[in-house]
């Protein structure tokens, strides 16, 4: 997001997870200059969005033609919709409702970010129903390889766990934090 609205990009990001605070020093330790916030990263802190909001919010975002929209976390935006993460029915609702139609309709790339199980050698899945993994095109695990924070660099590494389209890498790793992380 800080590189895409540092480049004049509109980009959408609902969150129903760390709050105003957190983004804003996130976005700052980025290098995102406050102009391209304000201007192009379009944050909503615990909106409540629903499945019955979806109209509003596609609309949005065609307006706006976004070249990001993203959700944290897909487990909250199901709650707020009183959807079961647990049931396929359900997951299907809101993917169909919500994230597909930003995609088909705005055109927009739409990051779902999830939660894992409790079975620490799943990688594979997320918590909830196995509809999360089948209505995305492609998904990847993230772990944390060395510590980082605001201070000190460390690393990621992103290994990909669904590929639809064929072109994803298999594993790609990130130098996260410090002063240029």
């Amino acid at each position: 997001h800080a590189q895409l609205a540092q480049s004049g990009i509109h980009t959408v990001f609902i969150d129903e997870e760390s709050g105003a605070n957190l983004m804003a020093r996130r976005l700052s330790s980025m290098g995102a200059s406050r102009e391209a916030i304000d201007g192009f990263f379009h944050y909503y802190p615990f909106p409540g969005v629903t499945v019955a909001d979806a109209d509003a919010l596609v609309t949005f975002c065609k307006e706006l033609r976004p070249a990001l929209v993203s959700f944290d976390s897909l487990a909250d935006m199901l709650s707020v919709s009183n959807l079961d993460e647990n049931s396929a029915s359900d997951v299907t609702k809101w993917m169909v409702s919500v994230a597909v139609r930003i995609k088909q309709e705005a055109g927009a790339s739409v990051v779902l970010i999830d939660h894992n199980s409790k079975d620490v050698t799943n990688v594979r899945y997320s918590r909830g129903s196995g509809a999360k993994k089948a209505k995305v095109d492609g998904a990847y695990y993230v772990e944390k390889t060395v510590d980082f924070d605001e201070k000190s660099v460390g690393s990621i590494v992103l290994r990909r766990t669904k590929n639809r389209a064929g072109y994803l890498h298999e594993v790609v790793h990130y130098s996260m934090g410090g002063r240029d992380g």
